[in-house]
Formats: C-alpha cells, sequence, structure tokens
C-alpha cells in the first residue's frame, strides 16, 4: 500500500481544523452568555424600575420582633435597574444615596454591596427577593439584612476616625408590575 503524503494537505486540515475549534469555540461561549442573560432578564425583569424612577419604599422592621415590617415607610425610596448578572439599586433617604449591586446566588438568595456616595460607609447585606400577597394584590419584595446586623460607618470626631455600626433589616415593597 502506497501512501501519498502532501505536506499541503497535511496543513490544510491542521489549520482549518484549528480555525474551526476557535470558530466553535467562540461562537458556544457567546450562545452560553446571552442565554443566560436571557435567564436572568426573565427571572428578574419585573422588579426593574423605569428610568430615574424611585419606586420601590423602604419599610424598617418592628423593633418587638424584626421579623414584621412597621406599617408606614421609612421615607427611603429606591431605584431598581439590571445589568447583564446582577441587579443594581439606588436608595435616597434624609437627603443621603447609597449605590448597590446585588449577586444573586441562588434560591432567590443574594449579596449586596453598597456604598454611600457622600461618606466613607459601606456594607454587605444578604438580599432575599419574593413575593406576597397582601388584600389580594401582589408585591414583590426585596429584604435587606445587614450581615452581622452591622454596617461601617466611619465618622470623623475630634480628628479620630470612630467607626459606627447601626440599621436594622430593611424591606423594599412594590405592587407587582406585569
Amino acid at each position: 500500500m502506497i501512501c501519498n503524503f502532501s505536506w499541503c494537505e497535511f496543513l490544510n486540515i491542521l489549520f482549518g481544523g484549528l480555525i474551526i475549534g476557535i470558530i466553535a469555540s467562540f461562537l458556544f461561549v457567546l450562545i452560553t452568555d446571552y442565554i443566560k442573560r436571557w435567564r436572568f432578564n426573565k427571572k428578574y425583569k419585573h422588579l426593574k424600575s423605569a428610568k430615574n424612577v424611585y419606586d420601590w419604599p423602604s419599610y424598617s422592621m418592628k423593633e418587638s420582633d424584626n421579623r414584621f415590617r412597621k406599617e408606614s415607610p421609612n421615607g427611603a425610596i429606591a431605584n431598581i435597574s439590571l445589568e447583564t448578572s446582577s441587579i443594581n439599586i439606588i436608595l435616597k433617604h434624609d437627603g443621603r444615596k447609597w449605590k448597590g449591586k446585588v449577586r444573586m446566588l441562588d434560591y432567590e438568595l443574594g449579596i449586596l454591596t453598597l456604598k454611600y456616595e457622600n461618606e466613607h460607609e459601606y456594607s454587605k447585606r444578604d438580599c432575599i427577593i419574593g413575593s406576597y400577597t397582601e388584600d389580594g394584590k401582589m408585591f414583590d419584595y426585596i429584604l435587606l439584612i445587614p450581615v452581622l446586623n452591622t454596617i461601617f460607618r466611619i465618622d470623623n470626631k475630634d480628628n479620630k476616625l470612630i467607626p459606627k455600626y447601626t440599621y436594622g433589616n430593611e424591606i423594599l415593597i412594590r405592587e407587582k408590575q406585569y
């Protein structure tokens, strides 16, 4: 049996296969990323606020039982937007504003990291997203639970930096948007 070996044919197969492999890998990554973003947006698009509209009132929890919210909002309002794989929250209260990003883990549980715009004040909070029915209406909620029930705020008194630990559980509620 005689084998006719051709370097030209060998190089065409080698580099042709390499190029096709690179193109196939690139397409696989693009399609996988698109599907991941599509699923995320489909799951959380109902939380999204209109641009520059703060339509998520915030409620503090009762001091007697931290599992139940107070009847009236605490004055803070939030705007929620979606990114590729995270939920952005901007919350305004008492003339202050913080921006945060929620990275969703699983089962409607995520981790919010936030920073106030006007001070060196940071926080990390657990975030639970869900919905409930009250008086025949559907509501979405975002429950924010400070990790270790603290928020780090650094005050400057007499040229000394003093960390403060305040704020408790907070819940953002809005009537369900379809």
